[in-house]
């Protein structure tokens, strides 16, 4: 699904090095064109460093949606080859609001323990949550970025990433635990539900 084009001055790029450490929270961070609407920038790289093997480098946060109203929140490695990409915006957003998502797919497909209500397109693993009045969508770059040596227990640190199990298994159970995974960064925004990924059962070995 093609998002929407962020507005204002464009993305803000925040490096995460020493002086700005990767444990480091976004939250309060003016938006370019000073949108005070849904946001994601409350995550920080710890609390998505377990969908991505490599080590998370930089972030970046944009505003999206229809008035400006929401954000994109996206963190990178170093090599830009792995990305967590996540889409906050109010429900009412007429294209990227929950119902609006869910009507622009062929074919939806529930997702549990999500949000109040969660869904995926079949065959594919990005998942779209609504709770509380706002959208919350997450992707990644491939699911082979996701580490899979033993079942998640908690975010793995940003500073030691996690080698990446072995290569997934693409089916519709498959698909559905790892939009499962992937919904736990929803969870975190909305404050419920599980929020620890489990990563178990999507390699081949």
């Amino acid at each position: 699904m093609s998002l929407l084009a962020a507005c204002g001055s464009g993305p803000m790029i925040i490096p995460l090095t020493a002086s700005s450490p990767a444990a480091a929270s976004l939250a309060g961070t003016a938006l370019p064109g000073g949108s005070r609407g849904a946001r994601c920038a409350s995550l920080t790289a710890a609390d998505v460093q377990a969908l991505m093997s490599a080590t998370i480098a930089r972030s970046r946060v944009a505003p999206i949606g229809s008035d400006a109203d929401g954000q994109r929140c996206t963190f990178t490695d170093a090599n830009a080859t792995q990305d967590v990409e996540i889409v906050v915006v109010p429900d009412s957003d007429p294209a990227a609001g929950y119902l609006a998502a869910r009507a622009a797919v062929s074919d939806p497909v529930q997702v549990d323990s999500v949000g109040d209500r969660a869904f995926r397109e079949r065959d594919t693993y990005t998942v779209t949550a609504e709770h509380g009045g706002m959208t919350c969508r997450v992707d990644i770059a491939t699911i082979d970025q996701l580490p899979r040596a033993a079942p998640a227990t908690a975010a793995t640190p940003a500073t030691a990433a996690t080698p990446a199990g072995p290569p997934a298994v693409l089916d519709e159970v498959h698909d559905d635990r790892a939009a499962r995974a992937l919904g736990t960064v929803c969870n975190q925004l909305f404050g419920i539900g599980p929020t620890r990924p489990d990563l178990s059962g999507l390699g081949n070995g």
